[in-house]
């Protein structure tokens, strides 16, 4: 992907091409929405994701289910436009393709066996998410992280911990030098001669030992 894209390019190329199907017709006919996403898309295609039988298509319940179940009554010639990642010409680039609803289909369906794959393997398989930070009471120890925490175990599905570390135990590295910058800001402050840009880069990074 290019340097200053951040995004997976499998997730996105079959959310494109989603979109693309869903603009123009409703694309799960049996739940007459449009605009669905790839995780429903799986959600039907897999009985379970973290299952390798129904990944690798082993499975005798999801064997038989293909995206053409969901295409009933589309208009198969509508002309449709859609965005991928491609590397066809020795770079990733996002390109415009055209087509019309009957490949734009068949593009998709070649991508799903791969884009199961890739969805399995990166799964965590783990059923507890434990998250670890300092004992502060005003950041991590309210009402608002509570809320978090619930939101977060309901969409991910996973339970929750959250451990805090013993008072004065949860500093890093980070702090030191945060602790550093900040005491000799105050003392330049106390004796009116605040900083310059310039000045704070060259005598409180360099001079006086502060490493990025």
């Amino acid at each position: 992907m290019p340097h200053n894209v951040c995004t997976c390019k499998y997730h996105s190329n079959v959310s494109f091409l989603l979109n693309s199907i869903s603009k123009t017709n409703s694309f799960f006919q049996k739940k007459k929405k449009k605009k669905k996403n790839h995780k429903e898309l799986l959600d039907y295609l897999c009985c379970d994701l973290s299952d390798e039988n129904c990944v690798w298509g082993k499975c005798s319940t999801c064997l038989s289910r293909k995206i053409t179940d969901l295409t009933v009554d589309l208009e198969l010639e509508a002309e449709l436009t859609w965005k991928q990642w491609t590397d066809d010409q020795g770079g990733i680039q996002l390109i415009i393709a055209r087509g019309n609803m009957a490949e734009a289909i068949k593009e998709l369906d070649k991508k799903i066996p791969h884009f199961k794959i890739h969805c399995h393997t990166s799964i965590p398989f783990v059923d507890t998410l434990k998250i670890f930070s300092d004992n502060c009471t005003d950041q991590f120890k309210s009402r608002y992280i509570i809320s978090i925490m619930c939101k977060m175990e309901e969409k991910l599905g996973l339970g929750l911990e959250w451990n805090f570390f013993a008072s004065s135990h949860g500093k890093g590295a980070v702090d030191g030098v945060s602790a550093t910058v900040k005491r000799h800001t105050r003392q330049r402050s106390l004796r009116m001669k605040p900083y310059k840009t310039e000045e704070f880069e060259n005598e409180t990074i360099q001079d006086r030992g502060v490493r990025e």
